[in-house]
């Protein structure tokens, strides 16, 4: 079995009003590798644009078939097109943000980072498969009171504002609500010997 990774560009498939009218999704249009995504490949659904990241994840259920799809939710009607059938085991609740998966060094060669545009579907390997699936699991173990997501940028006095602890500590915890606030400055941390930095691994070393 393989894993991949398929698009959702927003602005030509309507997706958010798609779900909110209760459809069920049971298949996606796909541009190339069709002789090779077979029934029981897993595959990750990824929204492109501003918010991209993560929001689905499922199997596929069949071979690829040439097919016409209802136009409704299209910017404009696709035609006929190649789909593959598919079951979807999860939408997440938070998506699993792009930072997530750009900062896992396990996507290193990934194609979606730097081709995020390109057919239907993405090709991933066992180890990007992994790190998508790690990026899942964050998501749907967030907080649902934070709100921010990795990558994002906030003032320290409006972190702290919102979410209490320390101005003072590299690390803080907060009096005010559960969460444990940890800065660093990878950049200039030395001079105050301060070694932070992100492991092959995966892993963040904090000293």
């Amino acid at each position: 079995m393989a894993a991949w990774l398929l698009t959702c560009n927003p602005d030509v498939f309507d997706i958010a009003s798609f779900r909110s009218d209760g459809q069920v999704l049971t298949s996606w249009t796909i541009a190339r590798h069709k002789s090779e995504v077979a029934a029981g490949d897993d595959f990750a659904l990824w929204v492109t644009g501003a918010n991209a990241g993560l929001i689905a994840y499922g199997h596929f259920t069949g071979s690829a078939a040439r097919g016409k799809a209802d136009a409704e939710y299209w910017a404009s009607d696709p035609g006929e097109k190649d789909y593959v059938p598919l079951e979807v085991d999860e939408w997440l609740d938070r998506l699993a943000p792009k930072s997530q998966l750009a900062a896992d060094p396990r996507m290193a060669g990934a194609s979606i980072p730097t081709q995020p545009f390109a057919g239907n579907p993405h090709r991933l390997t066992d180890s990007q498969w992994d790190a998508v699936l790690a990026a899942i699991n964050i998501s749907k173990g967030a907080d649902p009171e934070w709100h921010l997501n990795p990558g994002d940028e906030i003032r320290r006095v409006e972190l702290h504002d919102r979410y209490g602890g320390s101005s003072q500590n590299g690390i803080s915890p907060s009096r005010t609500t559960s969460n444990i606030l940890i800065f660093t400055a990878p950049t200039s941390g030395h001079q105050h010997g301060y070694y932070d930095t992100w492991n092959e691994d995966g892993t963040f070393h904090y000293r």
